[in-house]
């Protein structure tokens, strides 16, 4: 009997490379391997790495597999390959390179959840996920002693139950047994360890604030109350049963006077402004008052960190001088050059 062997840490470096090319790669060359089931199912949480992917190929190669695999897998093997492994993101999510208690690094590991959820949760299995990241709490990390593992399983189990929330599924006791997998969790040393972790709360305040506003969005909106209709008075009426007409006021000369008055004073104020405006004579913004900012040469980054650097620096960029132009292009050629090289060898 062959030991289960949960997927390396070093699964995340290579899926979130900072070449285009070695991600694709790595990708296409997994997906071919798990469809037909030939290496552990364990492996089935690496497509879940691709969210902060810049591009979008990738990503959506990694959706399309994974909503393949539900519907062709079994209830059986898809609860197996698709289901289970989500105590495994858990423990990955936890050892990632970037990790960190930060607010904004926190919301980050959110959104590699949020992917997955979005993908597997369902009203049949929402019960499954969230006894996962419940009996997450009554176990150790294996790797190490640190506390990262908690603040990903109080992470998820909020995030499930804000899905479960907006979908109005209900999330029931997990009566099924399930077994934790033994190469990367340990039992707690005694009872006692497992009442003062199950009672201590390891999420920051703020990511804590952050989660209860996000619930508070996913409750259903209240239906507005329809105010009653204002009931009108009836006319009155003559003695004989019909309602009375109003009489017309006259309009007096001086009346007209006075509106042929104001509207002479609206046109002289409109012409005014008129003038106003054409006396202001404003210059347009050169390219020698816009700062350039540097740019780092071929500075190697994640593709999870590309993607922040794309959304910081959408503005258009300054003019630039003949003699910089090329010696960016020479930049941008020597870059290329050590990329074909770097996945010539890789292949």
């Amino acid at each position: 009997m062959t030991r289960e062997r949960s997927p390396p840490i070093g699964s995340t470096v290579v899926i979130e490379d900072s070449f285009y090319n070695v991600r694709y790669l790595y990708l296409a060359k997994l997906l071919t391997l798990l469809q037909p089931r030939k290496i552990p199912p364990e492996f089935n949480i690496i497509p879940f790495l691709t969210v902060h992917d810049p591009e979008g190929d990738i990503k959506t190669l990694a959706s399309t597999y994974v909503e393949s695999a539900k519907k062709r897998l079994p209830p059986a093997l898809r609860t197996e390959h698709l289901g289970i492994i989500f105590i495994r993101l858990l423990h990955l999510l936890a050892h990632h390179p970037d990790f960190s208690t930060a607010h904004d690094d926190l919301l980050d590991i959110v959104k590699y959840l949020q992917f997955y959820l979005d993908l597997i949760a369902t009203q049949d299995n929402v019960s499954l996920l969230h006894h996962l990241a419940l009996k997450a709490k009554t176990v150790r990390d294996a790797e190490s002693h640190s506390e990262n593992f908690y603040i990903t399983a109080e992470l998820a189990q909020e995030l499930i139950k804000k899905k479960a929330l907006e979908k109005s599924w209900t999330i029931q006791t997990y009566l099924g047994k399930v077994r934790l997998p033994p190469d990367i969790l340990r039992p707690l040393p005694s009872s006692e360890a497992g009442k003062e972790i199950l009672k201590t709360t390891y999420l920051p305040e703020e990511t804590r604030r952050w989660l209860d506003e996000l619930g508070k969005a996913a409750l259903p909106k209240e239906k507005k109350e329809r105010k009653a209709p204002v009931k009108r008075k009836a006319p009155a009426t003559r003695g004989s049963g019909q309602p009375k007409r109003r009489r017309k006021k006259a309009r007096s000369h001086e009346d007209d006077e006075d509106e042929s008055a104001g509207e002479e004073s609206n046109e002289e104020e409109a012409e005014e402004n008129e003038d106003s405006e054409m006396d202001v004579d404003e210059k347009p913004p050169t390219s020698e008052d816009v700062e350039e900012t540097p740019r780092p040469r071929c500075t190697r980054t994640s593709a999870r960190n590309k993607t922040k650097l794309k959304a910081k620096n959408r503005r258009p960029s300054p003019q630039t001088d003949p003699d910089d132009q090329d010696e960016q292009k020479g930049e941008s050629a020597l870059c290329s050059r050590s990329t074909f090289a770097f996945v010539h060898d890789l292949t």
